[in-house]
């Protein structure tokens, strides 16, 4: 059930961040190592890998976020030089 209403979220809210900015979201000890001292969804992620024997959320979100960035019309429109939420021109 979660998998096919993850399935069904639209995405375009994945734009803003880079891939190492989500996994780090997901896990930041996929970014920063094991030794990393913090965790997002630990309870999740233990669940799911005793269950499905992988992290099966974030794999699905960094598929989601694979096919959004493959589609030749997306255009990211975040520049490169400022972070997502930022806004000089404030």
């Amino acid at each position: 059930m979660k998998a096919h209403i993850l399935s069904s979220v639209p995405l375009d809210f994945l734009s803003f961040l880079t891939r190492d900015e989500l996994r780090y979201i997901l896990d930041p000890a996929d970014v920063y190592g094991d030794n990393y001292p913090s965790e997002t969804f630990r309870v999740l992620k233990n669940n799911e890998t005793r269950r499905f024997g992988e992290y099966r959320t974030r794999r699905l979100v960094l598929e989601a976020w694979d096919r959004l960035f493959a589609q030749p019309w997306f255009i990211c429109t975040v520049p490169i030089d400022q972070p997502p939420g930022t806004n000089d021109e404030e």
